[in-house]
């Protein structure tokens, strides 16, 4: 699935660019003061694309690395931002030592995978987190008007409640989630309904 799934993207960063414009996400801004509080450091986004927020985080300070399986994207994002640090790699095998990182950070990535992959893809990010790390997540809600059969995404991923989540984070610290109507600007700007959750890995 992964594999159709980087075909699918490389085609779509070739013909279209930079989909999102260049600008941070509102979950990249919101993560940055979260992660500034926190004193967390070094930043893992997961599923980067061609790195807008990748390159804000550095910019805020932040020693932060973007990996994605999209070498389309990746080859956009080096253009765009020189001076990020984005790689290729894969989410349910991350190439990185364990407790490498203060945070694992993602914009809408993990709704792309199935049950069992997500459930691979967590294990990775929380291996790759230090104790006491940060994970911060934004994903698409149940909420949102094209989620179903009516939906036009309805078939094209994973939509979540905030139950589910609150399930999956059992056994973290500091759990908070929310759910908001947020502008995203693919294809025009417009509003999605977004969960956004931060978790805090146990010591």
């Amino acid at each position: 699935m992964e594999d159709d799934s980087a075909k699918l993207w490389n085609h779509r960063f070739k013909q279209e660019g930079a989909v999102w414009g260049i600008e941070p996400s509102p979950a990249a801004v919101k993560a940055a003061e979260l992660f500034k509080k926190k004193k967390a450091c070094g930043i893992l986004e997961v599923g980067c694309a061609y790195g807008r927020d990748v390159e804000y985080f550095r910019r805020e300070g932040f020693e932060a690395v973007g990996i994605d399986a999209s070498e389309e994207a990746l080859r956009l994002g080096k253009k765009l931002f020189p001076k990020a640090d984005l790689r290729l790699g894969s989410l349910l095998n991350l190439p990185f030592k364990d407790a490498s990182y203060d945070a694992v950070y993602g914009f809408f990535i993990f709704h792309i995978f199935t049950s069992t992959e997500r459930k691979k893809a967590f294990d990775e990010m929380m291996r790759v987190l230090k104790p006491g790390g940060l994970l911060v997540h934004s994903v698409p809600s149940e909420k949102d008007e094209k989620f179903g059969p009516k939906g036009t995404r309805g078939s094209e991923g994973k939509y979540f409640t905030k139950k589910e989540i609150r399930e999956m984070l059992a056994g973290m610290t500091e759990v908070e989630i929310t759910e908001d109507l947020v502008n995203h600007t693919h294809g025009g700007t417009h509003i999605h309904a977004d969960i956004y959750f931060t978790a805090q890995k146990p010591n």
